[in-house]
């Protein structure tokens, strides 16, 4: 019983209950500021306050490294150029938009120091989601809807439901429940993500799935290639387009006339062009904010895709910070054949095609609780591989053997 209460009362439950209460964006105190805020607040400032005592220890493991490069990049780089760009007129930069983002990269750097449980967070985090979600399924009322039609669950936008739904499996795949239990917390994200009616839940959804059966089935000798042929064609059909606005114009005008003006292709070239308007952004981009917009670029909206909104944002360096950790832990997961971490890491690739996570501090911790559940697992396995013996040579075993055999 004293275990338990202690668990209620940890570091832990706070980081857990704040992730999940940022989801209620329509119960904010002040504009951009509600509990869940506060409780993040409150365990990054603590940890801070941390730094006098004289049993501090400041270690961030080399794993971990990025952590360093996302706080010295959002205090000396996008802080300084938001609030030029905003100091000169341009339409886009948000100056308060800066918190939310050191409110993310603090949040990364402080449960590296605090060395927090993050396995822990995680399945306090999904059993929380599913009882506040819930809770406003059942209580909610309006507020638990978006245009009285698709579930939001207290959040702005049936998307930023789907991305904690997202998350949601990639921290169920973490968690050492056994499968009936983690098959029942899935079910019910996918119960929520149904009635979102959010198409980037749905096509995330059928990337984990497609992933994990490639994973599964296709030899480890022949997935660089198969990886490759599979993705060299788009990723080389993305830079052209990226590169021939004129191009771009005309492909907007035909998918505006047969998809009934689609703002999300037009928010997508908008962002597309106001990154490539002047080479002088595209190290660092322009700074907090929206750089997209339905009537042309910089019309102060975010084109609500990850790579687009980081280009503009913060240039190639925030698109590497973004997307390096995730890909590496991608690449780690899938060495270790820990393949449903894997594939539930390529829908949350997938899902930010349609969504912008690089403020979000659900995204962040599902990141770096990806990093600390792997490394524990291979810490375990070469552990298991050093203390298990061939009977003839008294030599550990060779990989394939003992753990995979």
């Amino acid at each position: 019983m004293m275990t338990s209460a202690r668990k209620i009362f940890s570091s832990e439950f706070l980081l857990s209950l704040s992730l999940v209460l940022v989801s209620q964006t329509r119960f904010r105190l002040a504009d951009g500021v509600g509990p869940g805020e506060i409780g993040l607040a409150i365990l990054i400032l603590t940890t801070f306050l941390g730094i006098f005592s004289p049993r501090f220890e400041l270690f961030v493991p080399k794993r971990y490294g990025f952590a360093w490069l996302l706080v010295l990049f959002g205090l000396f780089v996008l802080t300084p150029i938001t609030l030029l760009n905003a100091e000169t007129g341009m339409r886009g930069p948000v100056p308060r938009d800066i918190l939310a983002y050191l409110l993310s990269f603090l949040l990364v750097f402080t449960a590296i120091v605090r060395r927090l449980d993050l396995a822990s967070v995680a399945s306090f985090t999904v059993i929380l989601m599913c009882l506040v979600f819930t809770g406003q399924y059942l209580l909610g009322g309006d507020q638990a809807w978006y245009l009285s039609a698709r579930f939001s669950a207290g959040s702005d936008n049936p998307n930023q439901l789907a991305l904690y739904l997202v998350c949601g499996f990639l921290m169920i795949a973490m968690t050492d429940w056994r499968l009936p239990v983690k098959s029942l917390f899935a079910g019910a994200l996918i119960a929520f993500g149904i009635l979102s009616q959010s198409d980037a839940f749905m096509l995330a959804t059928l990337a984990m799935a497609g992933s994990w059966t490639a994973f599964r089935l296709v030899p480890r000798a022949w997935f660089p290639a198969f990886l490759l042929f599979g993705t060299l064609p788009i990723a080389i059909g993305i830079l052209f387009l990226a590169t021939q606005t004129d191009l771009l114009a005309d492909i907007q005008s035909i998918w505006a006339h047969s998809n009934g003006g689609s703002e999300r292709s037009i928010l997508y070239i908008n962002g597309i062009k106001a990154y490539l308007s002047t080479p002088v952004a595209w190290p660092f981009g322009f700074g907090a904010g929206g750089y997209s917009g339905n009537t042309g670029p910089f019309g102060g909206q975010e084109a609500h895709n990850t790579i687009i909104d980081c280009l503009t944002i913060g240039g190639v360096a925030l698109v590497a910070l973004v997307h390096w950790p995730l890909l590496r832990t991608l690449w780690e997961a899938y060495s270790l054949k820990r393949y449903a971490i894997a594939a539930t890491i390529v829908g949350l690739l997938v899902f930010t095609m349609f969504h912008f996570v690089g403020r979000q501090p659900v995204f962040w911790f599902t990141v770096i609780a990806a990093i600390q559940s792997l490394y524990g697992l291979e810490v375990r396995e070469r552990t298991l591989r050093r203390h298990t013996k061939d009977p003839i040579t008294d030599a550990p075993s060779m990989p394939g053997g003992g753990l995979h055999a």
